[in-house]
């Protein structure tokens, strides 16, 4: 039984909150996302994170593995596309330039032109004419040119 200082036990709304609160520690303990529409709902990362595995606890139903282009948001959002959808609307593919470090050149792209950019200290992007850009901003493409890969 649960206690609390007032009154010595949990008031029913308390005792939802603390369920619901260490039912959310057990699904970040085993890496598993769940629907918020949906709480018998979770979603299980597979691999490198852009593919999903769908899974209902009522039904005792696990997905075959949804991929992140293959989850559209034209599936039902009640089906397992719609909630692998959900999902990787709510854990975004991380960009590799968000990884870049200082020194690093890299080639910059917004969907319309491309620049030149020298990674400051600070992890923001510095352009040629002396602006610069955290690495979050409206990047679409980016790779690094210098140092090169040594593979």
């Amino acid at each position: 039984m649960l206690f609390d200082h007032a009154n010595g036990y949990l008031s029913p709304a308390s005792a939802m909150d603390a369920e619901e609160w260490a039912q959310a520690n057990r699904d970040a303990e085993l890496g598993r996302w769940r629907v918020p529409t949906q709480p018998d709902i979770v979603v299980y990362p597979v691999g490198d994170g852009n593919e999903v595995r769908v899974f209902s606890e009522a039904e005792c139903y696990l997905s075959q593995v949804i991929t992140r282009n293959e989850a559209t948001a034209e599936f039902d959002p009640t089906s397992a596309m719609g909630n692998a959808h959900a999902y990787f609307e709510t854990h975004p593919e991380r960009k590799p330039w968000e990884d870049a470090k200082p020194e690093e050149v890299w080639l910059m792209g917004s969907g319309l032109h491309e620049f030149v950019a020298l990674v400051g200290h600070d992890g923001r992007f510095r352009f040629a004419d002396g602006s610069d850009m955290s690495p979050t901003e409206t990047f679409v493409t980016g790779r690094r040119i210098w140092p090169e890969d040594a593979s």
